[in-house]
C-alpha cells in the first residue's frame, strides 16, 4: 500500500507522456530540475524574501526560461499581486495555508478565472515543485486523482460484512497491520452489529499469553463464540501452536461450531505460520490519514 501512490503517478504519467501531453522535457525537468549550467544570471530579487526565498525565485525563473510560453510571465504576476490580501498567490503563500497545492489543482480553477487555469496537470505538478518543493507528495496525490480518478488516491473502507461472507468456522480472518493501524474498534462495531458483542473474546498475545488463546478458543469453537487474537508478532514461540490449532479445525470441520471465527492481527513478520495464511482471509488495516 505504501507505494500504491508512486506507481498510480507512474501509470497517469506515462499514460500522458505516451499521449503526448506531457513533452520528456518536462518530465526530465521533473525528475531532475534545472540544471546548473541552463540556469538563467538574473538580478531580480523575491519581492518579498520571507515569504517567497530567493532561491525559490531564482528556480521560477529557471522554469520560465526553459518552458517559454508556458510559464512566461509568472514572476511578474507574483510581483504585482502577492500583496493583495484578495489574491490568489497572497492565499497561495500565505503561512497559514496549508494546502497550496489544492489551489492549484482545485476544481474552481476550471472556468479558466485563475492565473493558472491555463496550464496542464503536470505542468501545475512542476510550477508547485518549483514553489513549494515540500509539497509535491500532495500534488502528485492531486495529479493522480485528476489524471486517474479519486479512487487511486484513496483507500476504499473495509466492509467487514462483505469479508464476512467469504470465510467459514475454519477460516481464519488475518488483519496485517501498519504503524499506527487499530482494528478493534471496527470489529467490535462489526461484532455487536452481527449480535455477537456478548460472546466476541479478546485476548492480546505476549509472553505467556499462548494458554490463555488455546482455552479460549477450545472454548469457542464448542459454543460458537468469536475469538480475537491480537498482536499475533508478540508471541513469536507460540506460532507453532497456532499453526496446529488451524491444521486441526480445516481437517475436523465437524468439531468445530458453525458460529465461531478466529480472527487475528499481526504486523508483518517473517514467522507467522504459512498456512494460517494460506487458509485465511487476508486484510490490510491502514491508519488514519495524515498519521
Amino acid at each position: 500500500e505504501r507505494h500504491k501512490l508512486i506507481f498510480s503517478f507512474l501509470i497517469g504519467a506515462n499514460i500522458l507522456l505516451d499521449a503526448k501531453q506531457i513533452t520528456p522535457t518536462e518530465w526530465m525537468y521533473f525528475l531532475r530540475g534545472c540544471s546548473v549550467q541552463n540556469k538563467p544570471q538574473t538580478g531580480q530579487k523575491s519581492p518579498n524574501e520571507s515569504l517567497i526565498p530567493q532561491k525559490v525565485w531564482s528556480d521560477l525563473a529557471a522554469l520560465e526560461s526553459t518552458f517559454g510560453d508556458v510559464f512566461q510571465g509568472c514572476r511578474q504576476n507574483i510581483s504585482k499581486t502577492v500583496f493583495n490580501r484578495n489574491s490568489f498567490w497572497n492565499s497561495f503563500f500565505a503561512e497559514d495555508n496549508q494546502e497550496p497545492h489544492g489551489l492549484l489543482f482545485d476544481d474552481a480553477d476550471a472556468d479558466n478565472t485563475g492565473p493558472m487555469s491555463h496550464l496542464s496537470p503536470f505542468q501545475k505538478l512542476l510550477l508547485l515543485k518549483t514553489l513549494k518543493y515540500e509539497k509535491v507528495i500532495f500534488g502528485v496525490s492531486s495529479f493522480v486523482a485528476n489524471v486517474l480518478g479519486a479512487k487511486f488516491v484513496s483507500l476504499p473502507p473495509t466492509k467487514l460484512d462483505q469479508v464476512f461472507r467469504d470465510t467459514d468456522k475454519t477460516t481464519p480472518i488475518i488483519f496485517v497491520l501498519s504503524t499506527g493501524a487499530d482494528p478493534q474498534t471496527v470489529l467490535l462495531r462489526f461484532a455487536n452489529e452481527m449480535h455477537k458483542s456478548e460472546s466476541i473474546k479478546v485476548l492480546s498475545l505476549g509472553q505467556g499469553q499462548g494458554v490463555k488463546a488455546e482455552k479460549l478458543i477450545s472454548s469457542a469453537v464448542k459454543n460458537g463464540d468469536w475469538v480475537v487474537l491480537q498482536n499475533c508478532h508478540l508471541a513469536k514461540s507460540w506460532m507453532p501452536s497456532l499453526e496446529k490449532i488451524v491444521i486441526e479445525m480445516t481437517e475436523n470441520p465437524s468439531n468445530v461450531h458453525d458460529d465461531f471465527r478466529l480472527w487475528l492481527t499481526s504486523m508483518p513478520c517473517d514467522y507467522f505460520p504459512v498456512p494460517v495464511l494460506q487458509n485465511g482471509v487476508k486484510l490490510t488495516n491502514e491508519p488514519p490519514r495524515g498519521i
